[in-house]
């Protein structure tokens, strides 16, 4: 990892009163070191300070994802991917002080209205990607390790099954970063539509 003010995070990391775990899965692509010293200065300056941070690079998204579920050690779980940051001070207290039941979705600057929609399955996600995921970290599902493009609708879906509709928390508190390395840029359209016939034949 780059140097990123690490005496700042222990500053601010409480082992006795820590509530959340912000699980941080990483992976090598162009401009990595930029963006996570980016999502570190936005963590830095949350208001809401009981957390510890779980960044995790150990090899394909559902597998890194996995593992780093298994590091998570507080009873919430805010997941935030690499190239996306936190979008003002009160996001991380605006999550915690808003959740409810087993899964939180927030709004991000692409999609401040998340909604849960019935055909969710079929590719309709209009919750938003994994950096918008906080979790109840209790008997939690399993990454499919298999997928990619779809990842996050059958994370959902499978939340769905097991406990229910999500929280929803509307308004911006997670931006996205947009670049050339995202996986709708990467993945070849074979592999997404395999994934999405997949996910359809699965839920359907």
């Amino acid at each position: 990892l780059p140097r990123l003010g690490i005496s700042v995070f222990v500053k601010r990391y409480n082992q006795r009163f820590m509530r959340v775990s912000v699980l941080i899965p990483i992976h090598d692509q162009p401009q990595g070191a930029f963006f996570l010293a980016r999502l570190f200065n936005s963590l830095s300056e949350q208001t809401f300070v009981n957390y510890e941070i779980v960044v995790v690079k150990e090899g394909k998204v559902g597998y890194n994802l996995n593992e780093g579920l298994k590091k998570c050690n507080s009873e919430l779980i805010k997941i935030l991917c690499q190239d996306d940051w936190f979008a003002h001070p009160h996001s991380l207290k605006n999550i915690i002080e808003n959740f409810q039941g087993n899964w939180l979705i927030s709004g991000s600057h692409d999609n401040q209205n998340p909604e849960w929609t019935s055909d969710l399955y079929l590719g309709d996600n209009k919750l938003g990607g994994l950096s918008s995921l906080t979790l109840l970290n209790q008997d939690l599902p399993q990454f499919d390790e298999n997928l990619e493009w779809m990842i996050d609708i059958d994370f959902y879906m499978k939340m769905y099954k097991k406990f229910g509709l999500p929280t929803i928390l509307k308004g911006l508190n997670v931006n996205i970063g947009n670049h050339a390395g995202q996986l709708s840029y990467t993945l070849s359209d074979e592999q997404k539509l395999v994934e999405h016939q997949l996910i359809k034949e699965r839920y359907e």
